[in-house]
Parts: C-alpha cells; sequence; structure tokens
C-alpha cells in the first residue's frame, strides 16, 4: 500500500449468537474489497468495537481512549474518531475472525433500563465533541443515521416491549420530552435532515415525541412493526432510496458482498 501507512488494520469477528460462523452484517464494506477503506462509503460508523491491530502512535495521535464515568456507550465516541480521524484503515480479507463471546446474562448494563437521559449521557458527549462538530455534514449525517436506527429506534423498541415495570417508569412526560429534545438535535447535527432514515423509523420517532404515555408509545411501535418491508426499504425521503446509507441500497450490497466473499475466512 503506498503512502502513509495504515493506523488500523481491523479484523473480522463473530458473536456468539454467530456461533456457526456467520459474520455479523458490519462494517458495510464495500463489495470490491478496497484496500483502504473510507469511513463513508464502507459504513465505518456502524462498526462499533475496535478489534484488530492498532498502530500506538496513531491512537496517542488522536487521542484515543473510551470516556469516563458512563454506564454505556463509553466506546462510541472512541470509536468513532478511530475511524474518522486516524488516517487509513485496512480490513484483511480472508483473515480469521475474532470470537466474540457474551456470557453477561440478563443483568448486563448495556441491556438494562434507565431514564433516557441517563441512557444517552454518551450522546449528549458525542453531540457536544469538538472534531464532530467541525466535521463534514456528511460524516454528522452518517453518524447521526446510525445512532437513530440503533440507539434510538432500539430505546424506543426495549421500552414499548419491556414487562415488570410500571408504565409511568417507562415512558412519561419527562420521557417524551427528553426524546422529543434530543432526536430533534439529531436532526440538527446532521444538518437538519435525515433522508436516508426508513420511512417507519422516522414515523416511530415522530409519534414518540408526541407520545403522552406508553400505551401511545406502544401503539407507534406496532405500528412500527406493521409497517414491514416495504415501510424499512422506503426511506423517509423517496429520492433518497438509491442513496449510499439507504436501507435498500445496504440490501442490495450485502448480497454483492456475500458474492464477492468479503467477509470469508481462509
Amino acid at each position: 500500500m503506498e503512502g502513509r501507512p495504515a493506523g488500523q488494520c481491523f479484523g473480522s469477528h463473530r458473536t456468539a449468537a454467530h456461533a456457526g460462523g456467520n459474520h455479523p452484517a458490519g462494517p458495510r464494506i464495500r463489495p470490491s474489497k478496497p484496500a483502504v477503506l473510507d469511513a463513508l462509503k464502507d459504513g465505518l460508523a456502524y462498526r462499533s468495537v475496535p478489534y484488530g491491530l492498532l498502530r500506538r502512535s496513531v491512537l496517542t495521535d488522536i487521542g484515543f481512549r473510551y470516556a469516563e464515568g458512563l454506564r454505556t456507550g463509553e466506546d462510541i465516541e472512541a470509536t468513532l474518531k478511530l475511524w474518522f480521524r486516524s488516517g487509513p484503515v485496512c480490513y484483511p480479507y480472508g483473515s480469521p475472525a475474532y470470537h466474540q463471546t457474551d456470557d453477561s446474562g440478563a443483568g448486563r448494563v448495556t441491556s438494562s433500563l434507565s431514564n433516557l437521559a441517563d441512557e444517552f449521557r454518551w450522546l449528549e458527549r458525542l453531540l457536544g465533541s469538538e472534531w464532530l462538530q467541525q466535521a463534514q455534514v456528511a460524516e454528522r449525517r452518517a453518524v447521526a443515521l446510525k445512532v437513530l436506527r440503533v440507539h434510538g429506534i432500539g430505546a424506543l423498541l426495549r421500552r414499548a416491549g419491556a414487562s415488570g415495570v410500571p408504565d409511568d417508569a417507562l415512558w412519561n412526560e419527562a420521557e417524551r420530552a427528553y426524546w422529543s429534545d434530543i432526536s430533534s438535535r439529531l436532526y440538527a447535527f446532521a444538518g437538519g435532515s435525515l433522508p436516508e432514515l426508513s420511512r417507519r423509523d422516522a414515523e416511530l420517532t415522530q409519534a414518540a415525541a408526541a407520545a403522552a404515555d406508553v400505551q401511545s408509545l406502544r401503539t407507534a411501535v406496532e405500528r412500527h412493526r406493521a409497517a414491514g418491508r416495504l415501510g424499512d426499504l422506503v426511506p423517509a425521503s423517496p429520492a433518497a432510496i438509491l442513496s449510499r446509507d439507504s436501507v435498500l441500497r445496504h440490501y442490495l450490497t450485502e448480497r454483492l458482498r456475500a458474492r464477492a466473499g468479503v467477509f470469508s475466512r481462509s
């Protein structure tokens, strides 16, 4: 590889849930198997674990470290900065995979419920991060899409489906107001719009901001589930249906990745 050496070369990995050998659907590497990855074109925002060989001097240069004092999400900003600001990143096609296990059980902090403000303390830090504030709109939009799709919608689904917790603890006026504020700030962080967000995710985001109680939230989540594949494939802005970060584009390139053997191991 010509020019500056790679800042890191991250490895393939599979989780305990993929013990049969299937690879998780991330990062979203292009089927052409580029020698040097692009944080935007190869969807590195969706890679949340820094497994691989990391150049110590690069980690020092970018100040890589997990945030302290957070119950969850302490690794998210650090990993994003690693992919977006550390220089060339490569992927070792055909190499053996890391095997990630999860034996923490139901008591795992990441899977437990807390109020939204506590759960998203890491996001408050992320939105105020100087390097992201100075990032290109395309970079901020990619990060906002990942956060809303994975963490935001996930938080709403968990609350709507939780049992054994009083309804007013799952969703109340404070939770509604916080969700309305944080989702609005994510849109602003992304430059004012997230056209690639699926129609059903966009509708759930808006409905939750208006949900007065947990039953209203559950009704919105049921509509989200009932929207099915069409609601998932069609973006909030139909003109973005084939854009790089659309769900349809992801599904199409996922098939091409499989044919190209992007995640095949020797």
